[in-house]
């Protein structure tokens, strides 16, 4: 991405509005990209006192690292704005939101699926970093895990947002820590078993 092109996207975002409170990030697609940059709450909460653009980088790191074996992630640029800020790039692709029904149907996806909650598991113990599989969606459709996407017999990820129980800023610990909760109960139960039992 160029300065020609970063200008034009932050000039595009501007005209735009988000309705969600929660995210991370402000998103929007424009001709054959997602576009994604920190709103409100990450400058003020998940970021506060971080370099925003440095630490969207470590979460992808770690993300290829931990769950390369299970999950595809789009052609994807992280570019800076800005002191310490970012514009995330990424391809889109022609997907389905993951289901209960493709879990039924397509025995790949559900194994690829079970190994992909059971890393993030070890991902949580080894390092009280989580991957934040649900987002505020799930509410309004409790049938699909809109975080993870299905093309054939490949899951692709296009937000690499990581949960961190050990953060310094309180607030996104405690949000951290209750997420995880929720998030591991609702997969267990609604969608599949991975594991027998969790604790904290």
């Amino acid at each position: 991405m160029d300065n020609k092109e970063l200008k034009k996207i932050i000039a595009i975002k501007k005209e735009k509005k988000s309705f969600r409170v929660f995210w991370e990030n402000f998103v929007f697609e424009h001709e054959w990209y997602f576009y994604k940059m920190p709103n409100i709450v990450a400058k003020t909460i998940f970021y506060s006192g971080k370099n925003s653009f440095e630490e969207v980088k470590k979460s992808f790191e770690i993300i290829k690292k931990y769950f390369w074996e299970v999950f595809v992630i789009p052609d994807t640029k992280i570019v800076e704005y800005k002191k310490g800020s970012y514009v995330i790039k990424q391809k889109k692709v022609d997907w389905k939101f993951l289901s209960k029904s493709i879990l039924r149907e397509n025995r790949v996806i559900k194994e690829k699926f079970k190994k992909l909650m059971i890393i993030n598991e070890e991902l949580y113990k080894e390092k009280w970093l989580f991957l934040d599989i649900l987002w505020t969606d799930f509410i309004y459709d409790t049938n699909s895990i809109h975080n993870l996407m299905v093309i054939w017999n490949d899951i692709y990820l296009f937000d690499f947002w990581l949960l961190d129980k050990n953060s310094s800023w309180i607030i996104f610990k405690f949000v951290s820590k209750v997420a995880y909760k929720i998030q591991t109960k609702i997969i267990n139960t609604f969608f599949i078993k991975y594991k027998k039992s969790y604790k904290d």
